[in-house]
């Protein structure tokens, strides 16, 4: 690695832990595989999605440009 830098491989997976009741899983595991996708690959997809809408919100934009401005 050029200048002893770490490279961090963002498409490297890795396994998160979340509470949820059996309902909502059970759910989730009998209706995503009829849509086609498994039930990480959905958690990925909506968690993407929620991220993308919270980073244009004026609360994001101002702790963005605090963090820079420090």
């Amino acid at each position: 690695m050029e200048n002893n830098e770490e490279f961090i491989d963002m498409n490297e997976r890795v396994r998160i832990a979340a509470r949820i009741s059996r309902k909502t899983r059970a759910l989730a595991k009998g209706i995503y595989p009829v849509m086609g996708v498994s039930l990480e690959e959905r958690i990925e997809f909506l968690l993407a999605k929620d991220l993308a809408k919270e980073m244009k919100k004026a609360w994001f934009k101002k702790m963005l440009a605090r963090d820079v401005d420090e």
